[in-house]
């Protein structure tokens, strides 16, 4: 099969499952397509997209189980006492390292293309969430701020490729 064709195949196999919410699958046809296309940004995207999406169900129950606001600060709370479930350990030692691997993934796509702003917005997210799990408010709050810089950059950029899209239409006008 031409290489081509066998990446083109690879990649529709990966957004198939994806798209079908098998994030397993989705995951390990992504990591074929980058060990046979090491550029593809697209498939370091999503592996970050999908560390985040199977976070974000638990980190809604958490936070719900907490009585806290999406809009609350972090991070999530310690068990008032020994006997109560320590949630936050519990998501910690579940998702610190898939979003952890999320992010790196979301910084390999920005290697690849630094104008990339839906990376810097899963940047944004990846960071943003995993902020919860940290165990002080000054980790939180560290986070946080990475996260808000990350959404500068995303508008910036996507401002900046807005006007250079103008510019262009102006000119063959």
């Amino acid at each position: 099969m031409d290489p081509k064709q066998k990446l083109l195949a690879m990649q529709s196999l990966a957004n198939l499952y994806y798209n079908m919410k098998d994030f397993t699958k989705a995951e390990e046809w992504h990591k074929k397509v980058i060990a046979a296309d090491p550029m593809n940004k697209e498939a370091y995207y999503t592996l970050g997209v999908i560390a985040w999406t199977r976070f974000v169900p638990s980190w809604r129950e958490a936070r719900n189980s907490q009585g806290m606001k999406p809009e609350d600060p972090g991070p999530l709370k310690e068990p008032k006492n020994k006997k109560d479930p320590d949630i936050k350990a519990e998501l910690k030692a579940k998702y610190w390292q898939p979003l952890t691997d999320g992010i790196e993934d979301e910084k390999k796509a920005l290697q690849i293309d630094s104008d990339y702003e839906n990376a810097m917005a899963y940047m944004n997210l990846l960071l943003r969430y995993r902020a919860d799990l940290q165990d002080t408010k000054e980790q939180y709050l560290a986070d946080a701020k990475e996260a808000d810089e990350w959404v500068q950059k995303a508008l910036e950029t996507t401002k900046k490729k807005a006007a250079k899209k103008s510019a262009a239409a102006e000119q063959t006008q």
